[in-house]
């Protein structure tokens, strides 16, 4: 018995050391697809790798220009709506339901401001998106998008060419 107490003081030592929290050891915290720690976003920044670059938002808006390095990302039921203001100030938004990757999808509404007057994805509009990548756990979408709509106040339409939205943090 004598023999038996030191070894059950060893035993328990070792028990307790090897449980004891090491605070340097981020790789837990990095991958459990919560923001926690000293990250920035869900499993990057901080202590985690870096976390991917600012959205960025672009496309041609009849002959002009539209670029937008304030795009967002919104969950609506099973749709994901993108919506961005240009440097000027111009709001444009569409919506779809993301399915496969580089697959193109439908687009189920659209609307944007040109030169002053608002426009709206009509009957007669076509469109559509296609996500070139997706990131789930960190709620992060990318893809193009080419689209018309119809002027609200006179019917004219007028399209959304060559578009391109990248790394869109959605909620």
């Amino acid at each position: 018995m004598k023999n038996f107490l030191p070894l059950l003081t060893i035993a328990l030592l070792v028990t307790f050391t090897a449980c004891e929290k090491n605070d340097n050891d981020t790789s837990a915290l990095c991958n459990n697809g919560i923001l926690d720690g000293k990250e920035t976003e869900i499993d990057c920044g901080g202590d985690c790798t870096d976390c991917p670059p600012a959205a960025t938002f672009s496309c041609t808006l009849g002959v002009t220009p539209f670029v937008s390095t304030n795009a967002t990302g919104q969950i609506l039921g099973p749709s994901i709506r993108i919506n961005a203001v240009d440097n000027d100030g111009r709001p444009m938004n569409f919506m779809f339901l993301p399915n496969a990757v580089n697959q193109p999808l439908p687009l189920t509404s659209a609307a944007f401001s040109y030169l002053g007057e608002p426009y709206s994805k009509g009957l007669n509009d076509t469109g559509s998106v296609t996500i070139t990548g997706i990131d789930t756990l960190r709620r992060i979408i990318s893809g193009n998008f080419a689209f018309s709509c119809t002027r609200i106040t006179n019917n004219t339409q007028n399209a959304a060419k060559n578009g391109a939205f990248a790394n869109v943090r959605y909620k």
